[in-house]
């Protein structure tokens, strides 16, 4: 614990020092600030136990999701680009549930937030364990894709699905 309030401070830091581009006038709000943002996150985020092999096990895994991002993005740009020129246009817009197979927490953050940057797709609310997306049409396989992208971040953050 006291290892990752360290390195959280020292990030915090360095991130304070690259805001105010190192101007040392602000110093004495940085010794207040931080120390209270690092609070605040070990508050809403403890530090959790380390595993076996820690984050150093994980890297492939965060190699393989930015890799599969990408080329979804890619697919998923070129499928909306294709709908919109085309006429008419072939939009059916639609909400599609999807029930969490993550525990809740930051796994969850994640996915709503790179689920709006699929192109195709917008996380349009969260309500309880079920992301409601607004898909441009019923032929995109956004359910399949925000389940892969579950399992794949599952294993970046070392998270076990729920069933």
């Amino acid at each position: 614990m006291a290892l990752a309030v360290v390195l959280r401070l020292l990030l915090f830091g360095l991130l304070w020092w690259l805001l105010t581009e190192g101007d040392t006038s602000t110093l004495r709000y940085a010794v207040v600030v931080v120390p209270l943002a690092v609070a605040a996150g070990v508050a809403t985020l403890p530090p959790r136990t380390p595993r076996p092999g820690g984050w150093a096990r994980r890297i492939p895994a965060a190699v393989g999701l930015f890799g599969w991002f990408l080329q979804r993005s890619f697919v998923g740009g070129w499928d909306v680009a294709r709908r919109a020129i085309s006429r008419p246009v072939n939009v059916d817009p639609l909400f599609v549930e999807h029930r969490f197979g993550l525990p809740p927490g930051p796994g969850r953050v994640f996915v709503v937030d790179l689920m709006n940057l699929m192109p195709g797709s917008l996380s349009a609310r969260v309500d309880g364990d079920v992301l409601w997306l607004h898909v441009l049409h019923p032929e995109l396989p956004v359910l399949d894709q925000v389940r892969e992208l579950e399992r794949r971040l599952a294993k970046v953050l070392d998270t076990p699905m729920e069933t």
